[in-house]
């Protein structure tokens, strides 16, 4: 007969504990987030990414994470994102912050682009600010375009401004072509508003190519 979801729930991550193929504890995270609410997933998903599993496994749960729809996941996320041994779970955790539809979680990627430790994260950060797409994460690339010493993470903030939606980006690389007292990274910028074929941006090329 049929059982209530709770009595699967259990059944599931009851199973988990007992497999040591791969392929199917990853199945096993993806119809566990289908079952349940998000709350109730968090501190099991937590437990695997914090366990001796194999990174496949633990990069799923964090994975997962990011299609609970829940504020109290970014806490979580960001310092799996920050601190874990794996570089593949730190990516799925950026990557999951980037699907949690709240302004924390922006603030949560702006913090990691700024002051990861690693580069990787760092630049995985400032690629999901741009396709976050909104004002708040165009502010966060701005900062870190114009703050950050590192030149290869300025160049990544540049190209994410390209991605953010309705050409919302313009205004942002016309400062930067205008202002940043980094030649090639100015450089940059110009090039992105010529592939933009924005009127905004025609106009900006032609006030900086006379010097305006």
């Amino acid at each position: 007969g049929k059982t209530d979801n709770n009595t699967n729930l259990q059944f599931l991550k009851d199973m988990f504990g007992t497999l040591n193929n791969e392929s199917t504890k990853r199945c096993i995270i993806s119809t566990i987030t289908r079952h349940s609410a998000a709350g109730e997933n968090i501190p099991f998903f937590k437990k695997i990414i914090h366990s001796d599993d194999t990174d496949s496994v633990r990069g799923k749960a964090a994975s997962e994470l990011g299609e609970l729809n829940d504020p109290t996941a970014i806490d979580v996320l960001l310092k799996i994102a920050k601190n874990d041994h794996s570089l593949k779970v730190r990516l799925k955790a950026v990557n999951a912050l980037e699907e949690l539809n709240f302004p924390a979680a922006v603030d949560a990627l702006a913090d990691i682009a700024k002051t990861a430790n690693n580069k990787h994260v760092r630049k995985k950060a400032v690629d999901c600010l741009g396709d976050v797409g909104t004002k708040r994460a165009g502010e966060a690339l701005q900062e870190i375009v114009f703050s950050d010493t590192t030149m290869d993470i300025q160049r990544k903030a540049v190209n994410a401004f390209e991605d953010l939606p309705g050409n919302d980006g313009v205004p942002y690389l016309i400062k930067v072509a205008k202002t940043h007292p980094r030649s090639y990274i100015r450089k940059k910028a110009l090039n992105c508003l010529g592939e933009s074929k924005d009127p905004r941006a025609i106009k900006a090329i032609k006030d900086i190519a006379l010097g305006k």
